[in-house]
């Protein structure tokens, strides 16, 4: 009687092949699932910044009588150490030869590698140097910039090759992925005086009366509920990088009490108008972006948000109505 050996190497191929397929499809999940781990970790990385910068707020309130961390040169005779920057027509020109000034001595450029910045509002980018002046920094400082913000770490990475790396001049490789409200920054909150927004997402209009610096951390009536800092773009949900005051918009957000949370636009307060306080409507503006800013809602109108706090810094923007 014959014995029938069954051969084992078909049964080796078939799970051999199976096994490759498996690996394939494990391979597969694990390139799709980078992508979105990488922006988990980045959004915590953004979400860490932001909870630094309220320490730094905060200590700076506490050494500075409650100040808001802001410039607060004024117009006339400066104090800068540099020739051009000793003298300022407007509070506006005051706040950006204190922008300059700091950036000089904290990169350690000479008044031909940054020269005097005309013509400029250094509020909304440029705010957070006076934190980098207060705490003995670098600048470019890394705290300031989003892990998600590929353009603005290529022109930090030298300042020195601002036009090799597309900057627009040589100043931007100081500024911040991150904004800071006017409202916290300039007074008074509302009327003729109050900064305002022009037509365009990254336009303003300064009035001549228009203070830096003054405000009080003690003035923020409801810091649970009021932005202080938020990233500028939605940058860790999906391929869609989205302007902050849209409401598809998902950023982190640092409220005044320091608290960070990640927020969509869509819930915030809609704001109001500074220079037109009565009006029930909000701000709006056209999102009109410079070609290094997401083309995404190009010349869309959008509303102005927690950039535009109904009362300023005695509003709310999340959590609660708006203040009538």
């Amino acid at each position: 009687m014959k014995h029938h050996q069954h051969s084992r190497h078909g049964l080796a191929l078939r799970d051999v092949a199976a096994a490759i397929v498996t690996l394939a499809v494990l391979a597969a999940l694990l390139a799709l699932m980078q992508p979105r781990q990488r922006s988990l970790g980045q959004l915590g990385e953004s979400m860490s910044n932001l909870r630094e910068f309220g320490v730094a707020f905060d200590a700076y309130g506490r050494d500075n009588a409650d100040l808001v961390s802001a410039f607060s040169w004024k117009k006339g005779t400066t104090p800068s150490t540099y020739p051009d920057l000793k003298t300022a027509t407007t509070d506006v020109d005051a706040a950006a030869c204190q922008a300059v000034d700091i950036m000089r001595r904290r990169a350690n450029l000479t008044m031909s590698q940054l020269p005097r910045q005309n013509s400029w509002i250094p509020h909304v980018y440029y705010s957070h140097l006076v934190l980098v002046d207060y705490l003995g920094n670098a600048a470019p400082w890394n705290t300031a910039i989003s892990p998600g913000d590929a353009v603005q770490l290529k022109w930090a990475s030298d300042p020195l090759k601002w036009q090799q790396n597309e900057a627009p001049s040589p100043r931007w490789p100081f500024a911040s992925s991150y904004e800071i409200p006017t409202s916290l920054t300039t007074g008074p909150d509302s009327g003729g005086d109050a900064v305002s927004q022009a037509s365009t997402h990254n336009t303003y209009t300064t009035p001549t009366g228009m203070k830096s610096g003054g405000r009080l951390l003690s003035e923020v009536t409801y810091p649970a509920n009021k932005a202080l800092m938020y990233e500028r773009f939605q940058r860790f949900f999906g391929p869609r990088e989205v302007f902050c005051l849209f409401d598809e918009a998902r950023v982190p957000v640092l409220a005044l009490d320091g608290n960070v949370q990640v927020r969509q636009t869509k819930f915030a307060n809609a704001g109001w108008q500074p220079n037109n306080p009565n009006s029930p409507s909000p701000t709006t503006m056209i999102y009109s972006p410079s070609t290094f800013e997401s083309q995404l809602y190009a010349n869309y109108i959008c509303e102005g948000t927690m950039r535009w706090t109904r009362h300023g810094l005695g509003g709310t923007d999340f959590d609660a109505a708006e203040i009538p």
